[in-house]
């Protein structure tokens, strides 16, 4: 695969250790292993090879892959997770805790300043909190799998519009249309009506920007987006389009992202 391409991609990610599932993109594997959630989306995922979104390891061999290829890789921590950061374990008083209403226990993971953690004890008044990733200083394996290469505008924006609307492709109800190196989307009614509407499409605009550089412009029908300032001016376009521009502002699409 090339850097900038986009493919769909079938992954099961395990500890090596104790053979536990962490993350798959398989609905039967994460129901034989124990993991199945209702919640979650089941479904290849969305990749743009080459754009650092993912753990190195995975970045590698993937660029190393044909579509329609399985490989099986086992990774070291320092091309996973990391090596676990004794700075990252922190005291926390039990106070902020109590402020929020919260009874802090092992094992719970909790949001200190915006940062997710586990805690590790409580005892004292002081509550220790690990920020390290559970992964981290873990070795782990990955199934992998390039099931297609997504080769048009409408393609790639139906797979990454469907992976951050967390929904599958047949689930997505929006009607693209590609020409001339425009892209124009209509989302369905029941998105249309939804109160955050206009910070989505800023949201998805960017994202698709970022992802298919062959679409120079890119519009939605109805509510009109609004530019914020990392657009390229702070205005809304007329009959419901919107202007160009576009920031990196997700980090990536699977639970192999950096961290």
């Amino acid at each position: 695969m090339q850097k900038g391409e986009i493919v769909l991609l079938e992954l099961t990610g395990r500890e090596l250790e104790s053979g536990k599932v962490f993350e798959t993109s398989n609905a039967e594997v994460a129901k034989k292993e124990g993991v199945f959630s209702e919640t979650a989306r089941y479904a290849p995922n969305p990749v743009v090879v080459g754009k650092g979104r993912m753990i190195q390891g995975v970045e590698e061999e993937l660029l190393k892959m044909n579509v329609g290829e399985e490989k099986k890789i086992i990774l070291e921590p320092s091309m996973a997770f990391g090596d676990r950061k004794p700075e990252l374990v922190g005291i926390v008083p039990l106070k902020e805790f109590t402020a929020r209403k919260l009874q802090p226990f092992p094992g719970l993971i909790v949001d200190v300043n915006g940062n997710a953690g586990r805690v590790q004890s409580v005892s004292g008044g002081r509550v220790r909190v690990d920020f390290n990733s559970d992964l981290a200083g873990k070795t782990v394996e990955y199934e992998l799998k390039i099931v297609k290469k997504l080769e048009t505008p409408v393609e790639k924006a139906k797979a990454i519009m469907g992976k951050l609307l967390g929904l599958k492709l047949e689930e997505l109800e929006a009607e693209f249309k590609a020409e001339g190196g425009e892209l124009e989307i209509e989302l369905p009614e029941s998105i249309e009506k939804m109160k955050e509407i206009i910070l989505m499409k800023q949201f998805l605009k960017k994202e698709l920007a970022e992802d298919i550089p062959e679409a120079k412009k890119i519009s939605f029908k109805g509510t009109p987006v609004i530019e914020g300032p990392a657009g390229p001016d702070h205005s809304a376009e007329q009959e419901g389009h919107s202007h160009e521009g576009h920031d990196h502002s997700h980090e990536g699409y699977e639970h192999a992202h950096k961290h």
